[in-house]
């Protein structure tokens, strides 16, 4: 198995890679935490909160008002408050893979994924000895309102899968990293083209990059949708998920993404 960590990656600011900024690189080795323009960026009454809420939303399309922006920003900040665990590598599917025996691995997913995803109707996973190459689909999460497709994070022949998931899906979303992990693979070392894997730190900036992404694009979304639903256009009840307050089909349509390696 390829264990490579990506050091390659374009250093840009998450602004940028969410297209707030037309251009901006980071000095500060993606470190948000302590960098000054970010936390202008997040302020209430600075940056884009302040931008994109600073007029109601008019009938022809306009931007979320600022009460839809702060909720849908909360929304989004509570996705994926834990830690990635560093006895792991990570995939760009949202796939985890840590090392079992010689050549065999574990294969779940992270938490960022199953916080996006919420509750599972049912999982469909691959049968043992079946063949995975990475990046193509392997294992369906089927949800309330779809279904989304993994990508393979190795290449390699299925040993094994977590049986328990077919009857309590809630483990994968309830825990992960121990007891929803999805599979052990025996990794295909030979392959061509190994994939690339990320250590924790690596992933973690990743993963804020994407939260930030998948903000602008829930945004980008309601300016299409007619001011209707519980998401306090029609001054009803605040939108629990994002799913509620996207609706089933964009939903999965934004959210798709992140899925994609």
């Amino acid at each position: 198995m390829s264990t490579k960590v990506s050091d390659h990656d374009p250093v840009n600011c998450i602004w940028m890679d969410a297209g707030v900024v037309g251009y901006k690189l980071c000095d500060r080795s993606l470190q948000c935490d302590h960098c000054p323009f970010d936390e202008s960026m997040r302020r209430p009454s600075q940056g884009v909160s302040a931008d994109v809420s600073s007029s109601p939303r008019s009938q022809n399309g306009g931007m979320p008002t600022g009460s839809i922006t702060d909720r849908i920003t909360a929304l989004v900040h509570a996705i994926a408050p834990g830690e990635y665990p560093c006895d792991r590598l990570y995939h760009g599917g949202h796939l985890w893979v840590k090392p079992l025996m010689e050549s065999i691995v574990t294969i779940g997913i992270d938490h960022l994924a199953t916080s996006v995803l919420g509750s599972l109707a049912s999982i469909v996973l691959p049968s043992r000895q079946s063949r995975i190459i990475h990046r193509m689909p392997w294992c369906w999460l089927i949800h309330h309102d779809g279904a989304i497709s993994l990508p393979s994070p190795v290449h390699g022949i299925i040993v094994e899968t977590n049986s328990r998931l077919l009857e309590h899906p809630e483990l994968l979303v309830q825990d992960p990293y121990g007891d929803g992990w999805l599979a052990h693979a025996q990794v295909d070392i030979s392959a061509a083209e190994g994939p690339t894997l990320l250590a924790s730190p690596e992933y973690r900036m990743r993963g804020q990059r994407e939260l930030v992404a998948l903000r602008a694009r829930v945004l980008q979304s309601l300016r299409k949708t007619p001011p209707v639903g519980q998401t306090l256009y029609d001054g009803g009840q605040p939108a629990e998920t994002l799913a509620s307050m996207l609706g089933g089909k964009s939903f999965f349509k934004i959210i798709a993404p992140l899925f994609e390696s």
